[in-house]
């Protein structure tokens, strides 16, 4: 009976574990904020702002001009998010304090073109705060 109840204990351990370890946001912020890793997202204006794939983990620079420069984090994917992009405008934040910003590719693209991408980081970041003083 009691090796029943350690396995059902361990059991929930590791579900609630499972839980919390799906919950929690990566992110990552130098003292300065001006290097940071969050979540990024491609955004595609053909389907009406939907997003284009998964949330995916980044690296980033906000260089003092302004200019984002992300590269991603591992080696499957993300393509779309590597280079330098310009920050477009602020999303609102949701139930848990994140903010959202609107990124605009920097390839000197047609503007209607679809090089738009989201960039998901804690509202109470150091980054957030340096994106807030590029965003015009």
């Amino acid at each position: 009976m009691t090796s029943w109840l350690w396995f059902i204990g361990t059991a929930i351990v590791m579900v609630a574990m499972l839980f919390v370890a799906f919950r929690m946001e990566p992110h990552w912020s130098s003292k300065d904020g001006t290097r940071f890793i969050c979540r990024a997202q491609p955004v595609s204006l053909e389907q009406g702002g939907a997003a284009g794939s998964r949330w995916r983990e980044v690296r980033g620079e906000v260089t003092e001009e302004g200019v984002v420069r992300l590269r991603t984090r591992g080696l499957i994917s993300g393509r779309k998010m590597t280079g330098d992009w310009r920050i477009d405008g602020r999303g609102t934040t949701d139930g848990r304090k994140r903010v959202v910003y609107l990124l605009r590719s920097n390839d000197g693209a047609d503007p209607r073109a679809s090089g738009l991408l989201a960039l998901r980081m804690p509202g109470s970041s150091r980054t957030a705060a340096v994106i807030e003083q590029h965003l015009h």
